[in-house]
């Protein structure tokens, strides 16, 4: 693990710049979310890059006090005629005790195609296939600097008095399950399982007018990964980083997300990768 060298000590005692963050009288929120997504998933036995046919997510959400709940559909007319349009979800919840950041997860997504762009050459034309993936799991992260917390530009849910940054430090655990009834993959089904630690750091930045915001967070997380139908271990690394600018009032808030994250499988081959921009609204009552 030669990117989790850092000793933890330093990294607990690095957060020399603080910053300091408020809650709302209004303890409720209703949150509005639109996603554009880039997805992709290749898998060993199979030597095209799948993608996801439904980039297009749209979403509602709650909030109370320190737990937030989302609930994401892709769109079905998203998709070509040349493409899968099966159906996706994603559910996601986060909760933050005190200086904790935890993140629980499922996702549902069973449209995928293969191949180039749609073109006279059979060797390049999309292919639909009949696929399902399932990743569920949990994060739980601890932000060094208590005065410093990535839910203001993320969730909204608290408001940044000062410009700061934090390190954070933690664990990933959750599992990739592949369902395949497509002759052209030649698998049924396979699950790998992923744990191991994760670290990053989280800055934001205030302008002149303090209500607006711009925050930018890397995480990487070294895993160690099981793959359950050939009983075989593995490495896997997972990296991602995110910039947010956006809006945070009294009643209304809002922001916009750019991110990208990726995991390797660096022995079972298994390899994921997710871009997005989000858009997020809230109203608090």
């Amino acid at each position: 693990m030669k990117f989790f060298l850092l000793p933890i000590i330093v990294i607990l005692c690095a957060s020399t710049l603080f910053a300091d963050d408020t809650s709302f009288e209004k303890k409720w929120s209703i949150r509005g979310l639109i996603d554009y997504n880039y997805f992709s998933q290749s898998t060993e036995g199979y030597n095209k890059t799948m993608h996801s046919s439904r980039p297009v997510e749209v979403g509602l959400g709650l909030g109370y006090k320190d737990f937030v709940f989302d609930v994401r559909y892709a769109l079905p007319f998203t998709a070509s005629k040349s493409k899968s349009s099966a159906a996706n979800f994603d559910f996601a919840s986060s909760f933050f005790p005190k200086s904790l950041w935890i993140d629980a997860w499922l996702n549902i997504c069973s449209g995928f195609n293969a191949g180039g762009q749609d073109t006279t050459d059979i060797t390049d034309t999309i292919v639909s296939l009949d696929l399902t993936l399932v990743n569920y799991g949990a994060k739980v992260l601890y932000t060094t600097n208590p005065l410093h917390t990535p839910r203001a530009p993320y969730f909204l849910d608290r408001r940044q008095k000062t410009s700061g940054y934090s390190f954070m430090v933690g664990g990933s655990i959750q599992r990739t399950r592949l369902r395949s009834r497509d002759s052209i993959l030649n698998f049924k089904d396979r699950t790998v399982d992923y744990i191991g630690p994760v670290e990053g750091a989280s800055y934001t930045h205030l302008f002149a007018n303090p209500l607006y915001f711009v925050n930018i967070t890397g995480l990487l997380g070294e895993y160690l990964s099981y793959q359950e139908q050939k009983g075989k271990f593995g490495y896997a690394q997972n990296a991602s980083i995110k910039a947010a600018y956006g809006y945070i009032g009294d009643d209304w808030a809002w922001n916009i997300t750019l991110g990208f994250e990726a995991t390797i499988g660096l022995i079972n081959q298994e390899t994921q990768a997710h871009g997005f921009f989000k858009i997020l609204g809230i109203r608090r009552f």
